[in-house]
């Protein structure tokens, strides 16, 4: 199928019992800047019945910025996939004309992002209105010692205290890090290592850690920084040492008297007489475990209506008691997906629609977070195997399913694969999720 410009999806479901309706897409601006380079070149994999592209009714359908007059445009051909309702009845009616909802948004006590957290509650029930104030300040609690435990940002957090630690020292760790700890070394081992949170040096090597995203490094100095990183490329000295520091696989969890351990990989690297240890980040993995997280809450509370959503990429769906002929009385919500570009994220600009329901759901993409030297895009996904930033050219990947920490570590992980090893990875790993990834056809491997 030879397009001049799409984008492409593979994307793989088995939501049953989720609804499908054709949704409208959100012109892109009249902008000479939008970034759509003439040569990029997508393609359309799509298998699903609750996914639509927007405006999928043309055949095809372009966005056209007028721009500078070069004719730039983004086309998206559908493959006319039928549209299908699912068959299957809602599992009990809804009166939701008696149900409202608390709305708790915060704009960055978690992970230095936004969050917000939505629980529906039957007003016509005395007390429901407490009791949905009362989880979300249970979730918030829950979820800050989370944080406090996991976030590198917090210089006595356990990881932090990991990553001072020298080569081969064991620490002592709370068991909310434990299962974190052997819940990523298991992704790390899913998906062959390319989800691996020891990269955690090289992505400060390459400027993308707390410390430049808060635009404060000369606080936290280090020996390989550069005078700027958005215009100097990292020594390979470094790249090299540091890719030595990435054996996730070695570090050793352990159990003694009900109290919880690590201990760190006996590696270590010396560059210009400074010694470097293995350092982990799960940040990431953070807010996926934050959403399921605030749904366990939930459901401890009682409550089946509601989701949650750290960061706007990590978010847990429960179920909305809100039926519409869209959602066809599944419960489902609506999820629509970013064109994944600079500006496309800031004004919201999506490229099509899903919807489900008790699922976590994470995204993945290059397209925030980079920088540009001599022509080339540096973005904050490192690959494992050669220490810098992918050259895949994976745009943005979702996946929809089960755990949203879990989603987070495999969102990252399809990004450093490429389309060939993520379309193989899905379809023998994850049957159980639905998966959409965008990615540049002809410089995809």
């Amino acid at each position: 199928m030879k397009l001049k410009k799409a984008i492409c999806m593979a994307l793989t479901a088995l939501f049953t019992a989720s609804a499908f309706a054709a949704c409208g897409g959100t012109d892109l601006p009249d902008d000479p800047d939008y970034p759509v380079d003439q040569t990029e070149a997508f393609e359309v994999y799509h298998n699903v019945t609750n996914f639509s592209l927007n405006d999928s009714n043309a055949d095809p359908f372009e966005i056209k910025g007028k721009g500078d007059g070069t004719g730039k445009m983004l086309t998206v051909f559908d493959e006319k996939t039928p549209v299908k309702l699912p068959e299957s009845k809602p599992e009990k009616e809804v009166d939701s004309s008696n149900y409202t909802y608390l709305n708790d948004v915060s704009s960055s006590d978690f992970f230095g992002t936004a969050s917000t957290i939505v629980i529906y509650y039957d007003k016509s029930v005395s007390g429901e209105k407490t009791k949905a104030q009362n989880a979300v300040k249970n979730i918030r609690k829950k979820v800050s010692n989370m944080e406090r435990l996991l976030s590198t940002a917090n210089p006595d957090s356990d990881i932090s205290r990991f990553n001072r630690a020298g080569a081969g020292e064991t620490v002592q760790i709370d068991e909310i890090t434990y299962g974190a700890i052997l819940r990523t070394q298991e992704l790390f081992s899913l998906t062959d290592g390319a989800y691996n949170p020891a990269v955690s040096p090289l992505v400060d090597l390459w400027g993308f850690s707390p410390r430049f995203l808060n635009f404060s490094p000369e606080s936290d100095s280090k020996p390989y920084d550069r005078e700027n990183y958005r215009t100097q490329l990292p020594d390979q000295k470094y790249i090299d040492a540091f890719l030595q520091l990435s054996d996730y696989e070695n570090v050793k969890l352990s159990q003694k008297d009900g109290k919880y351990f690590v201990t760190k990989s006996e590696s270590s690297v010396t560059v210009d007489g400074v010694e470097y240890t293995m350092q982990i980040d799960l940040g990431g993995y953070g807010k996926g475990l934050a959403a399921d997280i605030a749904q366990e809450e939930m459901k401890k509370s009682g409550f089946e209506y509601g989701y949650s959503n750290f960061g706007s990429s990590s978010l847990y769906l429960m179920k909305t008691p809100k039926m519409t002929v869209e959602n066809a009385g599944a419960f489902d919500f609506p999820i629509s997906l970013t064109y994944p570009s600079p500006i496309g994220s800031l004004l919201g600009i999506t490229y099509g629609k899903t919807y489900g329901h008790d699922a976590g759901v994470s995204t993945s993409g290059n397209y925030e977070n980079y920088y540009v030297i001599d022509g080339v895009e540096y973005c904050h996904i490192l690959s494992p195997e050669t220490g810098a930033p992918i050259r895949t050219n994976i745009c943005a990947a979702t996946i929809m399913g089960g755990s949203a920490a879990d989603n987070d570590a495999l969102t990252t992980a399809l990004c450093v694969m490429g389309k060939e090893k993520s379309i193989a990875f899905v379809n023998e790993k994850l049957t159980d999720k639905s998966v959409i990834f965008v990615y540049h056809r002809e410089a995809s491997k």
